[in-house]
C-alpha cells in the first residue's frame, strides 16, 4: 500500500516490513532502519541511504544506482543486489554481504589515494561476497578494484 510506505519513509524505519517493489529513488533516507526487511525488487536511486542499516535485509534484484551509502550496514543481508552502478560504499560495513552477479561500475569502496576522507574505507572482509562478475565489473576502477580484492584475500 502507497500510503503505508509513505509513513514508512518517513519514519525511517523499514524493519520487519515486507515492501516488495519499493519506489525510493531520489529520496532522502539518511539514518534509515531496515534490518530484516524484505525489500525485493525495491529502487533506490541516487537517493541518500547514509548510515542506512539494511542488516538481514532481502535485498533481491534491488536497484541501487549512485546511491549514498557511505556508512551505511549490509552484514548478513540476504538476496543479490542487482545494480550498484556509482553507489558510495566508503565507511559501510560489508561484511557478510552479497555481490554476486552485481554491477559495481563506478562505484566506491575506498578514498583516492592520498586523499583525506572522513568516511574512510569500506569494511570489507573473507565474509562480504564477490564473483569474477562483479569484481570484472570493478577493474575499471583500478584503486577500487585492488582495494576490494585484497580485503576480501583473492590472490591473482
Amino acid at each position: 500500500d502507497r500510503h503505508r510506505a509513505q509513513d514508512l519513509m518517513q519514519k525511517r524505519d523499514f524493519s520487519g516490513e515486507e515492501l516488495r517493489s519499493l519506489e525510493a529513488s531520489h529520496r532522502d533516507l539518511e539514518n534509515l532502519i531496515a534490518v530484516g526487511a524484505l525489500l525485493r525488487d525495491a529502487r533506490f536511486q541516487n537517493a541518500n541511504l547514509v548510515g542506512a542499516c539494511f542488516d538481514g535485509a532481502n535485498l533481491s534484484n534491488a536497484h541501487l544506482q549512485r546511491a549514498d551509502l557511505r556508512g551505511a550496514s549490509f552484514c548478513c543481508h540476504d538476496g543479490q543486489i542487482a545494480d550498484l552502478e556509482g553507489a558510495d560504499f566508503r565507511g559501510a560495513d560489508l561484511r557478510g554481504a552479497r555481490f554476486e552477479g552485481a554491477s559495481l561500475f563506478g562505484a566506491t569502496f575506498c578514498s583516492e589515494p592520498g586523499g583525506e576522507d572522513e568516511w574512510g574505507n569500506a569494511i570489507i572482509d573473507a565474509t562480504t561476497v564477490f564473483d569474477e562478475v562483479s569484481l570484472k565489473t570493478l577493474e575499471a576502477l583500478e584503486n577500487q578494484h585492488a582495494f576490494v580484492v585484497a580485503a576480501i584475500g583473492v590472490v591473482r
